[in-house]
């Protein structure tokens, strides 16, 4: 296995490790209620969100095997700017997930997320995925590690189950809020502080 950057040529296989990874996960069954085609919907939501966010203001990497990706993590910088015109190009992903009949929920809870996230500029881990058979392994650690060595500043995420909590917390980050969009109190927005590289005398 070995963990190098993703192209842009590779968003909807990245989008698809992660919709499969979140298929049945709260906040994914909340984000596209709709059951029908569902793995289908929830790839082009996801490549919305990717094409939007870490791969137009920030990094995405893969963890490989055998030239398959297993592993998906997206880094957004802090305060990226709003590029309209990539916007509308990705609202039709957006509409085929979603559907019009939930748009207004998907706005609603869109917001809720919003509010959550901390004033401070900040790097935001927006997705961590593993393919089923791969998972186990330390690939989702290892994307953490290998992302955390390379970025510059304070991070923020949301964990949607208690597994996925106790991760994160593995890696430093510690509960800040429960957002409580969906059964069960998650997602939970957590932090980690950038840790001092010690000073070798």
């Amino acid at each position: 296995m070995h963990i190098r950057p993703a192209t842009i040529d590779e968003a909807r296989r990245c989008a698809g490790v992660v919709a499969a990874a979140l298929l049945h996960d709260p906040v994914g069954v909340r984000a596209v209620r709709s059951t029908h085609d569902r793995l289908r919907r929830m790839t082009s939501l996801y490549e919305a969100e990717l094409r939007l966010g870490a791969f137009l203001h920030g990094l995405v990497d893969v963890a490989v095997v055998d030239d398959e990706i297993v592993g998906v993590a997206a880094w957004v910088e802090p305060s990226p700017s709003r590029d309209m015109l990539a916007i509308l190009r990705q609202v039709p992903r957006y509409v085929h997930a979603i559907g019009p009949a939930h748009a207004l929920s998907a706005v609603l809870v869109r917001r809720a997320r919003r509010r959550a996230r901390p004033d401070r500029p900040h790097w935001l881990l927006a997705d961590v995925a593993v393919v089923d058979r791969a998972r186990g392994l330390g690939i989702g650690g290892a994307l953490i590690e290998h992302g955390l060595a390379r970025i510059d500043g304070p991070t923020y995420l949301e964990a949607t189950t208690a597994g996925s909590q106790r991760l994160y917390e593995r890696h430093g980050f510690t509960l800040r809020s429960r957002i409580g969009i969906a059964p069960g109190g998650f997602p939970v927005g957590m932090w980690r502080e950038p840790h001092p590289v010690p000073v070798l005398r």
